[in-house]
């Protein structure tokens, strides 16, 4: 009893008391709240983290280390062209859809891809020719470049027409050259009486009359059907 006073005098008067204590456990839990900068400021094992000395974490030696979190890159965005329509809010109604299709198609500066999204290419009927038909097998069968320079070719053979317009003060849309002859949720049909043009100048074939058609698909009005060869007015749709 007397060899162990001295020694826990000398312990509390010349040494810390962290230094001779029994609890090791709680020696290091103890460090860790201190501050410190680096970790030789901390008491081994801790290490300085966040300046306060805590004990080491397990880290894995091969692990790969990134100062940035990883994440999955969202997918890429996907260009596909618009096969049928898209004229949006130019075609969202059916008198819109016309006005915006002939003044497109009678204005100077001819914007074929404006035009061509007008066209309700899975079903248009040229006359007596059912292209539609035509243009729907070649989708079919996966020949989408030869489907689209179809389509591109029969539009300018098409608008050669308005090259001709005799006067060209008549390269303007007239409302008065619009009569519509029929309509419903569905279809709407309309009678154009189109400009003269300069090789009917000399021949009595002024005034022609056409008949077109637009069709809904999705929320667009399409037109759908072009009956150029009408030699007068009709008054069935």
């Amino acid at each position: 009893m007397r060899v162990l006073i001295p020694s826990l005098l000398f312990c509390l008067l010349v040494l810390s008391p962290t230094s001779c204590s029994r609890d090791e456990p709680q020696k290091i839990a103890s460090s860790t709240s201190g501050a410190c900068r680096i970790t030789n400021d901390c008491q081994a094992p801790l290490v300085c983290v966040n300046r306060s000395c805590q004990l080491p974490a397990v880290v894995d030696p091969k692990a790969t280390v990134t100062e940035t979190p990883s994440s999955i890159p969202p997918p890429m965005a996907v260009n596909r062209p618009i096969l049928v329509g898209g004229c949006l809010g130019e075609c969202d109604r059916p008198k819109d859809s016309i006005h915006h299709f002939l003044s497109a198609v009678l204005s100077k500066e001819r914007d074929l891809a404006r035009i061509r999204s007008f066209v309700e290419s899975s079903i248009l009927q040229h006359n007596q020719e059912l292209l539609g038909d035509t243009w729907a097998a070649m989708y079919r069968a996966g020949d989408l470049t030869t489907r689209a320079e179809s389509i591109d070719r029969w539009l300018q053979q098409w608008l050669e027409w308005v090259d001709r317009i005799a006067d060209p003060s008549d390269r303007q849309l007239e409302s008065a050259s619009i009569r519509v002859v029929f309509q419903d949720q569905s279809r709407y049909v309309i009678e154009y009486q189109r400009p003269d043009l300069n090789e009917e100048l000399m021949q009595r074939s002024l005034g022609l009359v056409w008949r077109l058609e637009w069709r809904k698909r999705g929320l667009e009005w399409l037109i759908s059907r072009i009956d150029d060869k009408a030699p007068s007015v009709r008054s069935t749709p």
